[in-house]
């Protein structure tokens, strides 16, 4: 888009030739940085569900046994959130069955 520095009118057209659409051009001209520049990082909105036993209990088991599948793991866990003995149980149950029993479609 350097046509653009000899005639500024043509924004149009230094994007046809860079291969974009004027539109794109336009909002290059308005903030020239890159998408990934824009956009701070998005943090978490809720707290995490596993967060109290993750390193104490879960990792333990994954490094004793690498091919365990997920509900091995958090299956136990999943049933004492629901009876209120981890820490943050009223966020749990739902978040932590999504991880047990994935969608299938």
């Amino acid at each position: 888009m350097s046509i653009r520095t000899t005639l500024p009118t043509a924004v149009p057209v230094a994007a046809a030739k860079a291969g974009f659409s004027a539109a794109t051009a336009y909002r290059i001209e308005g903030d020239p940085r890159l998408p990934s520049q824009k956009q701070k990082p998005r943090e978490r909105r809720c707290p995490d569900p596993l967060a109290a036993i993750w390193d104490t209990e879960v990792v333990p088991i994954l490094k004793a046994s690498p091919g365990i599948r997920t509900v091995g793991v958090l299956e136990p866990y999943a049933e004492s959130a629901e009876a209120g003995l981890i820490d943050g149980a009223d966020a749990g149950p739902s978040l932590m069955g999504s991880a047990i029993h994935p969608r299938q479609s």
